[in-house]
């Protein structure tokens, strides 16, 4: 399997190996590490691509910093972990007897920040709502 690195705005994102043997069935742990290079918080997402499409349905994240948006303060650099394994029925599926190498990439998003609410969004109303069904008496 062959990581690739990404750079996102104002940081870098790249794996730690640039290349691991996994046999299908192994379960594995890789790391990449994401920089924030910029003098303020960021929160970012990422999405995944595998490659050849035909291995995608085989491979099989169980854990993955993808899963959940990650914060980095000013400054602050984090290693971020995915836990996958490769399905055993890669070896058996006719489609896919061709396939020695497995290149997982991540692309890094700034997450969408909201804008916070100030007291005259009406908070306190839209909080009622959510949690009191039906109309109000």
């Amino acid at each position: 399997m062959t990581p690739r690195p990404r750079r996102i705005s104002a940081g870098s994102f790249v794996p730690l190996q640039s290349e691991v043997t996994v046999h299908p069935g192994e379960e594995r742990q890789i790391f990449y590490r994401a920089v924030n290079k910029t003098t303020a918080p960021t929160t970012g997402s990422a999405t995944y691509n595998v490659t050849p499409a035909k291995a995608g349905i085989y491979f099989d994240k169980l854990q993955c910093f993808c899963f959940t948006e990650q914060h980095l303060a000013a400054g602050e650099s984090a290693d971020m972990g995915v836990v996958f394994f490769v399905d055993p029925d890669i070896l058996t599926d006719p489609n896919t007897s061709d396939v020695r190498t497995i290149t997982l990439s991540y692309t890094m998003f700034r997450a969408h920040q909201p804008a916070r609410p100030t007291a005259s969004d009406g908070v306190a109303g839209t909080l009622r709502e959510l949690t009191k069904p039906g109309p109000d008496p």
